[in-house]
């Protein structure tokens, strides 16, 4: 089986890196767009793709980024969307920085289970995607080696700092309907696609921009 040239299944080929106008005439023709950051590398060696955790319903946009992604075949690169009903056609992915992608307001920027280490550097490259009523998923896990020797108080720390420094609000994970059609959207279309995380224990901060 060649993960890479599949369509459909728990892997999905999709378009690269694409040029400025390419990418805005994506973005303008969505409904709903998703900045997905850090969802992993690729090393097909060792069976290793970048993840998706959105489905991606008919006029949803998903944007997925990590400099540690790689293109291997025709400008393509090879997303596991697990058991997501994610669709290729509605699928970008950078292999960037967040700094270095075209600047864009997504609805929703989720960052799952984040290098705790590059945790600061992450948030602070996202802040220029921020608009009123974005909403930004964090998904910290507590099962890695990096993410048990570093203080879940100083994660704390930066999350909340960097909140503040940016006029957010925390929502509850149980009080979604507070984010009106985007906590309902979450609901339906947020599942969570890291190897690293676990069945349980993983910490959510769920902000909003003022």
């Amino acid at each position: 089986m060649d993960p890479e040239r599949q369509t459909s299944g728990p892997y999905v080929s999709v378009e690269a890196n694409p040029d400025k106008n390419r990418f805005y005439s994506l973005v303008q023709q969505a409904q709903t767009t998703i900045l997905d950051v850090g969802c992993g590398e690729t090393n097909p060696s060792r069976g290793i793709y970048p993840r998706c955790s959105w489905k991606t319903p008919r006029g949803v946009l998903w944007v997925g980024c990590d400099p540690l992604a790689r293109s291997e075949t025709d400008g393509l690169i090879t997303v596991y969307r697990g058991e997501t009903s994610a669709k290729k056609d509605q699928m970008i992915m950078f292999s960037k920085e967040v700094r270095s992608l075209p600047i864009f307001h997504p609805d929703i920027i989720s960052v799952v289970a984040p290098n705790p280490y590059d945790l600061e550097e992450i948030l602070e490259q996202t802040q220029n995607f921020l608009k009123t009523g974005t909403v930004v998923i964090l998904l910290l896990e507590k099962r890695t080696v990096e993410s048990q020797s570093f203080h879940s108080g100083v994660k704390k720390q930066i999350i909340e700092n960097w909140a503040g420094k940016n006029k957010m609000t925390r929502i509850p994970q149980d009080e979604l309907d507070r984010l009106g059609w985007i906590g309902n959207f979450l609901k339906e279309s947020f599942k969570p696609n890291s190897a690293d995380l676990g069945a349980s224990g993983n910490t959510w901060y769920i902000l909003k921009k003022k």
